[in-house]
């Protein structure tokens, strides 16, 4: 009877001992995942206020296309008429629009555009010739013909651009917009990573991976 006893003791001490660990288990995965939902938090806020200064310089950046003597003229001229001005000038406001946009650096954009009053692209970069094309239709251009500096995402020819646009401003008047475009890539989702250490930051578009580092590198000086 007593060594009945003794193994009901004990095996009350070891019923109280494991579910004495398994509440700690509990109570230790619960504050892990506390913790993790925190971190993730504050890593999404911070990536969201990174991608606002980011977009913002590069408004900045784009005014010095925007206050350029020959975009300005030209689409001063194009503006009200129709049609867009001659090949030849085209070709001349394409090949300042390259050279404007070297100067951006790191900054650079893969698509650039001018566009008139109406929403066409009178110019382009060269290697991006597209020909007579409307954008009027898209928020991004439309906000920009009416005076705003606005920021989108937009899905060109398959690839997504972080884009940028503010409005061309000549003899008192709006006369057009320039529109400024960068491809997603590993390139930026280095440079966010390195805004949240030990994050590992992807980028989507629908069920395609389309840039992505693991790990917080270190972010170019330009960020």
């Amino acid at each position: 009877m007593l060594s009945r006893l003794w193994y009901l003791i004990l095996a009350l001490a070891v019923g109280g001992a494991l579910a004495g660990a398994f509440l700690n288990k509990s109570a230790a995965s619960r504050e892990a995942e506390f913790q993790l939902e925190e971190q993730l938090r504050r890593d999404h806020v911070e990536a969201e206020l990174w991608q606002r200064l980011d977009a913002r310089l590069r408004l900045d950046a784009l005014a010095s296309i925007a206050v350029d003597s020959e975009v300005r003229q030209t689409l001063r001229s194009s503006s009200g008429h129709t049609g867009t001005p001659g090949s030849s000038t085209r070709k001349r406001l394409s090949q300042k629009l390259d050279s404007l946009n070297a100067k951006l650096e790191e900054g650079k954009g893969d698509l650039v555009f001018a566009i008139d009053t109406e929403g066409e692209v009178v110019a382009t970069l060269e290697k991006n010739d597209m020909g007579s094309v409307q954008l009027d239709k898209m928020p991004l251009v439309r906000d920009a013909l009416r005076g705003f500096m606005r920021d989108d995402v937009w899905v060109y020819n398959g690839e997504v651009y972080r884009m940028a646009a503010r409005p061309v401003f000549d003899s008192g008047r709006y006369v057009g917009a320039v529109v400024h475009g960068m491809a997603i890539g590993d390139g930026l989702a280095k440079r966010l990573a390195a805004k949240l250490p030990n994050a590992t930051v992807v980028f989507f578009f629908r069920d395609r991976l389309i840039a992505s580092h693991v790990g917080g590198a270190k972010a170019p000086s330009s960020a």
